[in-house]
């Protein structure tokens, strides 16, 4: 907020958003909506926002989970997106459903409240813990998301294009009797906690990746930081022991392993090249081709 303020943009914001034109705002995107964060607030007190949405961010409680909240969660609709008949023909064209998961990391958040004026700005719910918070907001021309669809797969995907080539009129109908950041006011819904939040477990493929002795990089894997070979010296007629001095330890290709990881259902891959602290990682250029290359194949 310092920022906008301080190069002349927070009321050019304001305006934009109160144009009509579409916004579409990602974590710190959305919560830069609400009127104040308690974030940074130990010595300057709230720390204000845009004010379009009138309510405060708050931080997560950590009486019965560990904050930051970092994982897969699913956003639930607050309201139905189904015709009577359940054919998914309701209010926008949004495709934000709640069977899937989406990636969130953040320590702060909006708690949904039925009784105050969030609930008419409220699109999705998610739970975390035993707290219910909004996990999107949409009105008129505004969608903003707590969590990144960008990092989300194919349901983040699939979420951005629905909004890219969706009518501002498919969200939130803005009511010709109200201001621009007024939405009509709706319905009361509760949404209490459920027995268990919806975080998802992940499987993570993490492969450590180095060169070998002809200079390719390859997977790896250390015994004690050790990623040679060890080679079998013979002693004597009963003993034998082990010393290091093979080749580093090849388990693989890392683009081949990334696809194999990929179709054996790894919801995330992890490269990590454990020799780049000799150097800048943004110079080595040789494993960014590598990740390159496994996007390609994912």
């Amino acid at each position: 907020m310092d920022n906008l303020a301080t190069k002349g943009l927070l009321e050019p914001l304001r305006a934009y958003l109160a144009s009509g034109r579409p916004y579409f705002g990602i974590c710190i995107g959305m919560q830069v909506l609400f009127a104040a964060s308690t974030e940074h607030s130990d010595e300057t007190g709230l720390i204000p926002g845009l004010g379009v949405i009138p309510c405060t961010i708050d931080r997560f409680s950590t009486q019965d989970k560990s904050v930051p909240h970092i994982g897969w969660n699913r956003a639930q609709r607050l309201r139905s997106n189904t015709d009577e008949y359940g054919n998914g023909k309701g209010q926008d064209s949004i495709d934000m459903n709640d069977d899937r998961s989406y990636y969130f990391v953040h320590s702060y958040r909006a708690a949904y409240d039925p009784d105050s004026a969030l609930r008419d700005w409220t699109f999705t719910t998610t739970q975390f813990g035993q707290e219910v918070f909004v996990s999107s907001v949409a009105h008129a021309n505004i969608l903003a998301v707590q969590f990144h669809p960008e990092k989300s797969g194919p349901a983040g995907l699939s979420l951005l294009d629905s909004w890219v080539k969706a009518p501002t009129k498919s969200l939130v109908s803005l009511d010709s009797q109200s201001s621009p950041f007024s939405p009509a006011s709706k319905l009361r819904l509760e949404r209490p906690p459920a027995a268990r939040d919806g975080l998802a477990k992940r499987i993570v493929a993490c492969m450590d990746v180095r060169t070998n002795d002809q200079g390719d990089l390859v997977v790896t894997k250390g015994d004690q930081y050790d990623v040679r070979e060890k080679v079998s010296t013979t002693t004597t007629d009963t003993q034998t022991t082990l010393k290091t001095g093979g080749a580093v330890r090849n388990l693989g290709k890392p683009v081949q392993l990334a696809s194999k990881y990929y179709i054996a259902g790894a919801d995330e891959l992890c490269l990590l090249n454990i020799t780049s602290f000799r150097s800048s990682p943004l110079l080595d250029q040789p494993m960014l081709a590598v990740v390159r290359a496994a996007a390609n194949e994912v």
